[in-house]
């Protein structure tokens, strides 16, 4: 509705620059949108649609995601007995100096 009404108004003018700038702006419309006849609250709510490659990147994602949370969590173990070697190792070099 909207398009046509704007369509309609630069039609009426006669004005040819105007008109030739809005057939660029349909052009440039038509590689990167869809003429839709609903709503922005019906477009927006709609349920999305995911692609199967969509699917599967998010996919892949979640595994990154999960094998980084286990290494990290595997490095902050490897960590902590690392400062218990170190805590020990110090504590046993104390009593040797005592």
């Amino acid at each position: 509705m909207v398009i046509k009404n704007l369509t309609s108004a630069v039609e009426e003018s006669e004005d040819k620059f105007l008109q030739v700038k809005l057939a660029k702006l349909y052009q440039k419309m038509d590689r990167f949108c869809a003429i839709s006849d609903q709503t922005l609250m019906q477009i927006v709510t709609a349920p999305i649609d995911v692609t199967s490659n969509m699917k599967y990147k998010r996919l892949k994602n979640k595994h990154l995601r999960e094998r980084r949370a286990k290494s990290s969590t595997f490095m902050a173990i490897e960590d902590i007995e690392e400062e218990e070697d170190e805590l020990s190792f110090e504590s046993g070099r104390h009593s040797e100096i005592k």
